[in-house]
């Protein structure tokens, strides 16, 4: 019997339209740990490259880049394994042991070990996406208008994970060392691994109690569906070449070009890191009670609007880092108000692209296909942090 039909408890049905399936609450916890775990050393593994395994500035930035790229490309691997034998939950089990092995590994400290944590963190990191996103769509019916609140709630979670690891890995870096960071990464994920395997109840049962969807395609519809997916793919590749900046060469910007003191305080490059998840976390309630507008006024746009409306946001924030680039040509540092304006209307995108793309396509996608489907949208942000490791500033 294949692993994902082992455990035969029922999954609790929410008794009331806005609550949520009980899973969705373990993954939030088990995802927030192994993403707090991943920001913790990605927010700082630029500067680790150039200022402790000594890579110059260009190779750090392109290491980071292709290392970043990996991570969502193994969510192919991750997807079949999600669709086959091995199974969602097992599948993400096996992304969380790996990764722990892949911290611990940095504790090495050679060119071996570094280059093994990373291919272990990368391939860890892949089974994890693809077997907790495969986990959430699993909860809900595709009609289900819980489905898209779900996805976001989870998003949610990893942004409270990417705000506090940076700020905690500023000060670990600062005041404490390379190793503490690492240490603390591998316990994160960890205790993540130990609560997908104590959850077998929740997120097993979904298959064996929602009704799998029954799509009859008429060849239009088909197109019209791969349509709608590659613009969503469009929308992931552009999104994320922006987005990678954050940690690559914006991260360069503040440390090298940007004014950081308050007072006397000089705030840590790695908190700029932060940024983009307490941006989000903020603009998360205004979007929200928009959209609540709009849909009293049933003027709401679709999901895949909302997504096309973030790619057309994302091109926009790369005018206040123009207008950056302009007033530093004489090699004075600029306000770092112009890095917090891009990573704003990067914020506002993100919630429109990131975090809605993995519910849409979860809803086009046929029921036997879903972890191969969304293996595609995490194919595209690797594809977007491979092109956003050419960048330059």
């Amino acid at each position: 019997m294949p692993n994902h039909q082992r455990c035969a408890s029922p999954l609790p049905v929410a008794r009331k339209q806005n609550d949520h399936p009980s899973g969705l609450h373990t993954l939030c916890f088990s995802v927030g740990l192994e993403r707090f775990g991943f920001f913790l050393v990605s927010s700082i593994l630029v500067l680790y490259l150039n200022e402790h395994a000594r890579l110059t500035t260009t190779s750090a930035v392109q290491t980071l880049g292709c290392f970043l790229s990996a991570t969502y490309l193994t969510t192919l691997l991750g997807g079949r394994l999600c669709d086959g034998q091995l199974g969602r939950r097992q599948t993400a089990l096996w992304g969380c042991g790996l990764q722990t092995a892949g911290y611990l590994l940095f504790l090495v400290d050679s060119p071996f070990g570094l280059f093994s944590a990373l291919v272990l963190l990368a391939l860890g990191s892949g089974l994890f996406k693809a077997g907790t996103q495969t986990l959430t769509a699993s909860l809900y019916i595709e009609s289900d208008p819980r489905r898209d609140r779900g996805f976001s709630l989870l998003y949610l979670v990893i942004n409270v994970g990417a705000l506090v690891a940076p700020l905690l890995a500023g000060l670990l870096h600062r005041h404490a060392g390379w190793a503490y960071i690492f240490v603390l990464a591998s316990l994160s994920t960890a205790l993540s691994w130990l609560s997908l395997f104590r959850a077998c109840r929740w997120l097993v049962a979904g298959k064996s109690v929602l009704p799998p969807s029954v799509l009859h395609y008429t060849a239009a519809k088909e197109q019209q569906t791969h349509q709608r997916l590659a613009w969503i793919l469009l929308a992931g590749i552009v999104f994320t070449v922006g987005s990678m900046q954050s940690h690559s060469t914006l991260l360069l910007w503040v440390r090298d070009r940007t004014e950081r003191h308050l007072a006397s305080f000089e705030v840590p490059v790695a908190w700029f890191a932060a940024a983009p998840a307490a941006l989000v976390l903020v603009v998360t309630p205004l979007m929200s009670a928009l959209f609540a507008a709009l849909r009293r006024r049933k003027r709401e746009p679709s999901t895949f609007h909302k997504i096309l409306l973030g790619l057309v946001l994302t091109w926009f924030a790369a005018v206040p880092m123009w207008a950056a680039s302009l007033l530093a040509l004489g090699g004075q540092r600029t306000s770092a108000l112009w890095v917090l304006l891009c990573l704003t209307i990067l914020a506002l995108s993100e919630m429109l692209v990131i975090a809605l793309a993995p519910s849409e396509i979860s809803r086009l996608a046929p029921r036997e296909k879903q972890g191969r489907w969304l293996s595609y949208w995490f194919v595209a942000q690797a594809v977007g942090n491979m092109v956003g490791g050419l960048v330059r500033l």
